[in-house]
């Protein structure tokens, strides 16, 4: 990749409040909330539940008036125009065991890119579940995010470097003008976890896996029970008419 993805983009920012009215006006009512709770004085990586494909996305756009860069599943980058367009749109891919174990490897470029994205203090957005679910339920979280954190808080030294769990909850996934919400949670600081990581990586990734996954289930409409999920769902419906 030629170009750094977070370098400033004269058309990507006069294009931007198109795609942002769009986005708005697809929803009836669209509801931000915790924005409080984004630190100003470091470096933050936003993430997300993931129930909406590209809408999950749009709607984080809405969010700030900075550029968010993204990673993304990496087979959407197969055709070379494609992927010209989507690192225009300040999105990477991310390398999956089902994208092959080949190509795995290649995330180790990926991991660098996205520290220096955060490095050069522009926001860094990763879906935590590692893939697409349609559902008010939270998936078990892979741990790319966490390396990524881990290594960009020791580049960062002294700079503090924050996870931000961020619910989004849509009361239809596909109706035009219905309702969408996007919760910020309370950020959490990556330093705590570091004395941890530098002797034993493994057990620090999963305390930051731990307190994420906590901390997103309070932020968005999660039901817990697979089995009894569309009872519960239901229930939740009625009580919300």
């Amino acid at each position: 990749m030629k170009n750094k993805v977070q370098k400033f983009n004269f058309a990507y920012t006069v294009l931007r409040p198109l795609v942002e009215f769009a986005t708005r006006s697809h929803y009836n009512r669209f509801t931000i909330k915790g924005k409080e709770n984004i630190p100003s004085d470091g470096d933050i990586i936003i993430a997300p539940n993931h129930q909406n494909a590209l809408m999950d996305t749009l709607l984080l756009l809405c969010t700030t008036r900075k550029p968010i860069v993204y990673l993304c599943r990496a087979d959407i980058f197969a055709n070379p125009i494609i992927a010209s367009i989507l690192h225009w749109l300040k999105i990477l891919p991310i390398y999956r065991i089902r994208d092959g174990k080949d190509n795995l490897s290649k995330n180790e470029e990926i991991f660098n890119l996205s520290k220096g994205v955060l490095v050069d203090h522009v926001p860094l957005c990763l879906f935590a579940e590692g893939r697409h679910n349609n559902r008010h339920q939270l998936l078990p979280l892979v741990k790319g995010m966490f390396r990524i954190a881990g290594e960009t808080q020791k580049q960062l030294q002294n700079r503090p470097l924050y996870i931000i769990p961020t619910g989004i909850d849509y009361d239809e996934y596909e109706r035009t003008h219905s309702n969408v919400i996007v919760n910020f949670g309370k950020a959490i600081n990556i330093g705590q976890f570091m004395e941890l990581y530098n002797s034993n990586e493994p057990a620090a990734l999963n305390a930051m896996r731990d307190s994420l996954s906590h901390s997103l289930t309070t932020q968005m409409h999660h039901i817990g029970s697979t089995n009894l999920y569309e009872e519960f769902y239901s229930f939740s419906k009625i009580c919300n008419t």
